[in-house]
């Protein structure tokens, strides 16, 4: 799991004024573990960016984080600054046995 020091943990101004604390976070500004992904999902359905797939075939915001730190890695960027981990064994995790790559070939695709 990744290090949430104070200084790793990612805040948002609450859209009400009273807003009941969740017993994942310690202070009503901080974000909950799952709400990025929550929320990225939430915008890929409603600008319909993937609607031709069915819900639980979407790519979600983790699966093109990993495909991002993949891409980096393959050319030769850190992908641990990319990330903004603290520490590489949090971006191992990410890169190496995470997920089985399969490459494809090259295709060309006629527009109009």
């Amino acid at each position: 799991m990744q290090d949430l020091t104070p200084l790793n943990r990612i805040h948002r101004l609450p859209a009400k004024s009273k807003v009941k604390l969740s017993k994942e976070v310690d202070q009503v500004t901080q974000l909950t573990p799952d709400y990025i992904s929550r929320t990225f999902s939430k915008i890929r359905d409603e600008v319909g960016c993937c609607d031709h797939l069915e819900p639980e075939k979407r790519p979600t915001f983790h699966e093109i984080r990993v495909l991002s730190a993949y891409l980096f890695n393959g050319q030769g960027v850190d992908p641990q600054s990319r990330m903004a981990h603290t520490n590489a064994k949090n971006t191992k995790i990410y890169i190496e046995n995470h997920v089985e790559w399969v490459e494809v070939p090259f295709a060309e695709i006629k527009s109009g």
